[in-house]
């Protein structure tokens, strides 16, 4: 009786030990790994930054904000939307050069309407011509008539030959302002970039919204960053910044240039949390713009790390 006694007693110390392992295991699956995750600083910016090819999210926890390079200045060059895009001369990833050729338009058509309004043109002073001489011989009729009804049927004609010829005119300085206006857009049918700069996008459908062609400028950098609306009030524009390198220790000089709290990043309706999904609270974030002191060793598109330098 006491040795059954005996086994059912070791048997609940093994139930309890096995317990308490599991117990033990648990909490160090749970508490360790957000330890360290902590002691490696840097990857708990990598694990909050989201790489989507154009959405950047700010790192509240380590007052750095994560952004990418893109130009000072773009340069967005819209279609005629009564021209045929007859060649197209640079592809998406281009370098271009202010006064390189982009494109060119279809001049087939404006070709053959400037042909119509030259001839149109000489018609026009052909009648006008001949208004004139029938206007000359009819003076002379008009110096030959002794009766009274007679000239003042001559002198009507003449009257409505006038008035003939100032709508002739008239039609001829319309069409020479048409002539003019189709010899300006044959003579500017190749488009030319403005700017020194990389061709960002290309609209391949003639119905698809936006510029035709948007250029992006090289030479001068800005940063672009996403806060979240909790830490927007602890930046200012004009407030100096350190953006690090995300590959080695280079860090670049600057200033918040412009915070834009009226576009709203995430206006693609999508929620964004602020401290993970878990919190429940929906934030919403803005962007704004790090004016570089000095851009040298930067690349466009390239993901870096911006830290607010506050004052003591």
């Amino acid at each position: 009786m006491n040795e059954e006694k005996k086994k059912k007693s070791r048997k609940w110390i093994i139930i309890v030990a096995l317990f308490i392992v599991v117990v033990v295991a648990v909490l160090i699956a749970i508490i360790v790994p957000p330890i360290l995750k902590r002691s490696e600083g840097e990857d708990v910016i990598e694990d909050d930054y989201i790489e989507d090819g154009g959405d950047y999210s700010d790192v509240g926890e380590t007052s750095m904000y994560a952004g990418i390079v893109e130009a000072q200045k773009t340069l967005e060059i819209n279609k005629d939307g009564d021209k045929k895009i007859a060649q197209l001369l640079v592809a998406v990833g281009d370098e271009v050069t202010e006064g390189q050729p982009l494109f060119s338009y279809d001049t087939t058509e404006l070709a053959l309407q400037l042909e119509q309004a030259k001839i149109e043109l000489d018609s026009s002073g052909t009648d006008i011509a001949d208004y004139n001489n029938q206007i000359n011989a009819l003076k002379s009729q008009l110096k030959e008539a002794d009766d009274e009804s007679m000239k003042l049927e001559i002198q009507m004609q003449i009257s409505e030959l006038n008035t003939q010829i100032r709508q002739s005119g008239l039609a001829t300085k319309t069409k020479q302002a048409e002539i003019a206006s189709l010899e300006k857009s044959i003579q500017n049918s190749t488009v030319t970039s403005t700017i020194n700069g990389v061709v960002k996008t290309i609209q391949e459908s003639s119905t698809a919204e936006g510029p035709y062609m948007t250029i992006l400028a090289t030479g001068n950098y800005r940063v672009k960053c996403k806060v979240d609306e909790m830490n927007v009030g602890l930046l200012s524009e004009g407030m100096d910044v350190t953006v690090h390198s995300r590959v080695d220790d280079t860090t670049w000089a600057g200033h918040i240039e412009k915070i834009d709290t009226e576009d709203k990043a995430d206006s693609n309706g999508e929620n964004n949390y602020y401290g993970g999904e878990e919190s429940g609270e929906s934030s919403t974030k803005y962007f704004f713009y790090v004016a570089l002191d000095s851009g040298d060793g930067l690349l466009l598109g390239q993901h870096v790390f911006v830290e607010p330098v506050f004052g003591e």
